[in-house]
């Protein structure tokens, strides 16, 4: 019987459905070396996170502790009761009942002004200040050095609510300042926010 075109096998190209290939040795160590650093970088990610996950900020920390420093010497340097007479001050005697009150000082002596213990100006023998000093009734100097005092009180406000800058003077004069010395004072004291006043005093017994 003749076998007819139908009866006939079919051939199979091999290259067909055949397995892929596998890489070879070189590209399967390369890839294995990837994987590795890929495990490794996430591992070194993971630790540097949790590192600083606990980790305490310096920088504020130091911040505060300055912060709570300026306000504990602003405090003492400005306790009204550290006052302390000689012959350059001698403070004027009063019936007055009321207490001292907290706030920047500044001494009028017959040698000089001082801002909150600071030495500033110098006072002439006749009891004036310099006029080199003065711009008008202004006196530069001490201008300068009550408005620093004007912004770290501000300062320190901003951290401490209870704590308010009121622009208030605490003046400690000696009892024979002259009235154009002390007025000149003032005004300085005004034109730098310091608008209120008041006057240290010895109460009389």
């Amino acid at each position: 019987m003749a076998e007819t075109p139908h009866d006939k096998p079919e051939m199979i190209d091999p290259s067909i459905n055949a397995p892929p290939l596998h890489h070879s040795a070189a590209e399967i160590e390369k890839e294995e070396a990837e994987a590795r650093e890929r495990k490794l970088k996430k591992k070194a990610k993971k630790r540097v996170e949790e590192d600083h996950s606990g980790e305490l900020n310096i920088v504020a920390l130091m911040d505060a502790f300055t912060i709570i420093l300026v306000f504990l010497i602003k405090s003492y340097a400005s306790d009204p009761t550290q006052i302390t007479q000689g012959d350059d001050i001698k403070i004027p005697t009063s019936t007055t009942t009321l207490s001292v009150v907290e706030a920047v000082p500044l001494v009028i002596s017959k040698k000089g002004v001082l801002v909150n213990s600071q030495a500033v100006v110098r006072i002439m023998d006749n009891g004036l200040v310099d006029p080199a000093e003065k711009q008008g009734f202004l006196i530069g100097r001490v201008a300068e050095a009550l408005k620093k005092e004007a912004e770290h009180h501000k300062m320190i406000s901003r951290f401490n609510s209870k704590v308010k800058f009121e622009g208030l003077l605490l003046i400690v004069a000696d009892k024979d300042t002259k009235f154009e010395t002390l007025t000149d004072v003032l005004f300085t004291a005004g034109q730098v926010e310091f608008g209120q006043f008041k006057f240290a005093v010895l109460k009389n017994e």
